[in-house]
């Protein structure tokens, strides 16, 4: 018993001498490394066999969102993945080859779908042919390696690891993501499309399949070419163009440098970064209306795609706030579509044309020493009034007035900085074009070009907002996009509109001008640009005025390399509507067409304008409505149920209802609310599609058996037949 106690003694007491050292040597430890382990010091550090390093890190908050007016997402922070796939990863065992081989044939479908650019053959090559390759021999260097012969296994080691060696060395990059290139980036759905395919129970690792991602984060505009070009693109020395670089100190997320620490290329967490947290940035509402800016750009890629020039634009501006809701700019690119890359609406200067010639005629009348009344000499030695000069953009005669109030052309360019033309508008955009008009190096011999347009250069916008002062009766706003900064902590910072000059003219002055540019559209050179209502109105009532006043303007390019006017134009149209009411100012741009404005940016002004009435009655006078309401267009063909439910709705009788099922509808004449349906012979409904709209269309020949082809937008504008195939072509009514 003694022995046993003497034993456990001697047990108990080397035990605590152990401990006693332990504790020492522990201690030893905590003291020499402990300012090493808490990363206080400088670069590196050795101690022991312990190597020490410090690097900077970086955390970056995310970068703020662009609204829309609405609370519409334009652009946001996403995040991408760059996909590859290791074959090593996949594994070399039966189970593991059979599970990927069940499944590849899909896998690359997804792949291809991914990036059409890559073939089927391709991936078929470099993941299908290239496992079933890798595999055999990796089964082969097993087989070896289970010989028992110990050189054969020898040699199935050394084999199976050069393999394995060789593919880690550079595996297949199926797929990198770039930023410039939204299309082939490779989304979360995309990721989720590949997971789901292998499971989530033979996950290893980071691995599915031998697939693996790494995630980072983007900038991107939710809205392709939705005024891209303005809003903001990433360039390439990583700044931003647009609104978004305007206000990158804003957008831009709060960038917080810390220490991290690495102990034999080990991380190792910091106590001093447990709490640290970053500020994503500010949030900015624009003023653009999306549903506006999806009609904009529709119309102007209508007619853009129509003609080819090399690009254009259009901005729609509200007339009492100078709010811009809708700006595009569309660029043919090398392969002949039209992106909005480059924003000539702001950022570049241009010569304005005939369009400058309503800034000429506003300052000659405002002297009171000119009246529109007063003949002029014009072209081809004529003596016309000068509204009738001004409506069919008579040179001579838009000269020959301002030059009989203005003797030399300094004064001229003193009246039009008066006005307020010359004024920095100070656009929230980079690189914002201001381009005042340079009386310095313009003589008097350079007068008369200057009064249609030419030797003086502005950017687009600018003559937007003269002529959106016209529109407010005389009140000059400053245009502009963002209307509100919200902060990280939740305060707001509301952009008011901003008067830049209250008065340009006197006010009779105005209303004449705007008798003018109706002139114009009425009888002068935008008559396309005049609406169905005021053609269909005007032959019994004279008091009509149309939707639309404005100025074209027709400019030809200069090339600076031949020093001479080439043959291809810049078209130009300006105007607000409705006329009566000013309610919005638009502008369109047609750069590189050898047509007039009146031919190609009228009527592009014109749809625009249709297209937002049509949506908002408040933007029609009284006698509009009345007579929009009393006077329902008529309707091509249509279902008889639908037309009955639809005019009964809206207060009106039908003069007698027809038995049959297709009817076309018109009113009564003199009678307000009073139509007529006239039936239509169900075999012969081919002969009535033109004008109907496109469901019923679909739905008529359809049910006939015909496979239908749709093209354009709008309501049935011809239709053509070949063997069971039917092809519609759609277009919005021709003006």
């Amino acid at each position: 018993m003694k022995k046993l106690s003497l034993r456990l003694f001697v047990v108990y007491l080397g035990l605590l001498i152990w401990g006693v050292i332990i504790i020492i040597h522990s201690f030893s430890l905590v003291h020499q490394r402990r300012d090493a382990y808490l990363g206080k010091f400088d670069d590196t550090l050795t101690v022991g066999n312990r190597y020490f390093q410090i690097k900077q890190g970086n955390k970056q908050g995310f970068r703020g969102n662009v609204y829309a007016d609405g609370g519409e997402i334009i652009s946001t922070t996403i995040p991408i993945y760059d996909l590859y796939w290791e074959m090593d990863k996949v594994g070399v065992e039966p189970k593991d080859s059979a599970f990927f081989m069940a499944r590849v044939d899909t896998l690359i479908s997804v792949l291809c779908q991914l990036t059409p650019k890559v073939s089927r053959e391709m991936y078929e090559q470099r993941i299908k042919e290239a496992y079933l390759d890798y595999y055999a021999k990796c089964r082969l260097a097993s087989l070896k390696k289970g010989s028992k012969d110990k050189f054969v296994q020898e040699q199935g080691r050394r084999e199976l690891a050069d393999l394995k060696a060789a593919v880690r060395k550079k595996y297949e990059v199926i797929k990198i993501s770039v930023d410039i290139h939204p299309d082939s980036w490779v989304r979360h759905t995309d990721w989720d499309r590949i997971r789901h395919l292998v499971g989530e129970k033979e996950r290893k690792g980071v691995y599915y399949a031998g697939f693996r991602v790494d995630e980072r984060y983007v900038h991107h505009n939710a809205y392709e070419n939705y005024a891209s070009s303005v809003i903001g693109m990433k360039r390439e020395d990583n700044s931003y163009s647009g609104i978004e670089g305007y206000y990158d100190s804003l957008l831009a997320g709060e960038s917080l440098k810390y220490r991290k620490l690495y102990v034999n290329r080990v991380l190792v967490p910091l106590r001093e970064n447990r709490h640290i947290q970053v500020q994503n940035g500010c949030d900015i509402t624009t003023t653009i209306n999306i549903e506006m800016q999806r009609m904009v750009e529709q119309v102007l890629r209508e007619k853009l795609e129509e003609i080819r020039p090399k690009w254009g634009c259009a901005i729609l501006m509200e007339t009492k706030t100078g709010a811009i809701k809708a700006i595009s700019n569309l660029m043919m690119n090398k392969d002949g579509v039209y992106e909005d890359i480059a924003d000539h609406a702001i950022t570049e200067s241009y010569e304005p044309g005939s369009t400058f010639k309503t800034v000429a005629l506003l300052a000659a009348l405002d002297t009171r020493r000119a009246e529109v009344t007063d003949t002029v000499a014009c072209t081809k030695n004529r003596r016309l009034t000068v509204q009738r000069a001004f409506e069919i953009s008579d040179n001579d005669g838009i000269y020959n007035v301002t030059h009989g109030v203005f003797k030399h052309i300094d004064q001229f360019l003193m009246k039009i900085d008066l006005m307020g033309l010359n004024t920095d508008l100070a656009l929230e955009t980079v690189n914002a074009r201001y381009a005042p008009l340079d009386g310095k190096r313009l003589s008097d011999i350079d007068y008369n070009h200057v009064t249609h347009g030419y030797a003086v250069k502005l950017p687009p916008v600018y003559m937007l907002a003269f002529y959106n002062a016209i529109a407010n009766n005389g009140c000059y706003m400053k245009p502009y996009l963002v209307q509100e900064v919200t902060y990280p902590n939740g305060e707001r910072k509301v952009m008011r509109p901003v008067v830049v000059k209250a008065q340009i003219a006197h006010r009779d002055v105005i209303a004449k001008v705007q008798a003018c540019l109706e002139g114009v559209v009425t009888h002068g050179t935008a008559t396309r640009a005049r609406d169905a209502y005021y053609l269909r109105m005007v032959k019994t009532d004279s008091t009509v005025r149309p939707l639309l006043a404005g100025k074209t303007g027709t400019a030809r390019i200069y090339d600076a390399k031949s020093r001479q006017y080439a043959g291809y134009n810049n078209s130009t149209f300006v105007g607000y509507f409705p006329a009566e009411n000013p309610q919005y100012t638009c502008l369109v741009l047609i750069s590189g067409t050898s047509l007039d404005a009146g031919v190609v940016a009228a009527p592009v002004c014109l749809e625009i304008a249709e297209k937002i009435q049509s949506r908002d009655l408040s933007l029609q006078n009284y006698k509009y409505r009345e007579s929009l309401w009393n006077k329902m267009p008529s309707v091509a063909l249509g279902n008889v149920f639908d037309l009955y439910t639809l005019y009964t709705q809206m207060g009106y009788r039908f003069q007698q209802m027809p038995k049959n099922y297709w009817v076309s509808v018109s009113p009564v004449d003199g009678r307000d609310s009073l139509v007529n349906a006239h039936a239509k012979d169900d075999k012969n409904l081919y002969k009535y599609l033109k004008g109907a709209s496109v469901k019923d269309a679909v739905y008529l020949l359809e049910r006939r058996g015909y496979r239908v082809h749709i093209e354009g937008a709008g309501k049935v504008s011809d239709v053509a037949f070949k063997n069971d195939e039917a092809f519609l072509v759609l277009k919005n009514e021709a003006r």
